[in-house]
């Protein structure tokens, strides 16, 4: 497959062609999801591996934090994209931009949400807020 599939957005285009500069530009936006999925279950991540593009790739884990894990359509992670060296285009028929964007902010919360259970998350336990601490009644 040497043309990309039609349908892809700039994201994915920038993973197909592994132009590293035009991802940098999207994702500075703040507005683009670096595990957004396209009608494929595709990520960028997956097309630059399915094309090779490795400093593509390198800045989509190192800087981005790509998720490896995403399955395509096709139930393809893009581990498995490496091993079998294709790459699967089944079209979701229910697939929508405003699906495929929820899912992508789902995947980057829950990544947030590990990052800080991995930061060691530690309450103050004993402590109480201001608003606790004026409703506790005083003692005489």
């Amino acid at each position: 497959m040497d043309s990309p599939p039609g349908g892809l957005c700039p994201l994915h285009c920038c993973g197909w062609y592994g132009n590293v500069d035009a991802l940098r530009l999207l994702m500075k936006t703040g507005k683009v999801q670096i595990d957004y999925q396209d009608m494929y279950g595709n990520t960028a991540l997956h097309y630059a591996v399915y094309k090779a593009h490795e400093n593509f790739i390198h800045v989509c884990i190192d800087e981005f934090k790509a998720n490896l894990c995403l399955l395509n359509n096709g139930e393809q992670s893009v581990l498995k994209v490496i091993n079998e060296g294709r790459l699967a285009l089944v079209p979701d028929e229910d697939w929508t931009v405003e699906s495929a964007t929820e899912k992508a902010h789902q995947a980057a919360k829950r990544l947030t949400d590990d990052a800080s259970v991995d930061e060691g998350d530690v309450s103050d336990e004993g402590s109480e807020s201001a608003e606790e601490e004026a409703e506790r009644p005083t003692e005489p």
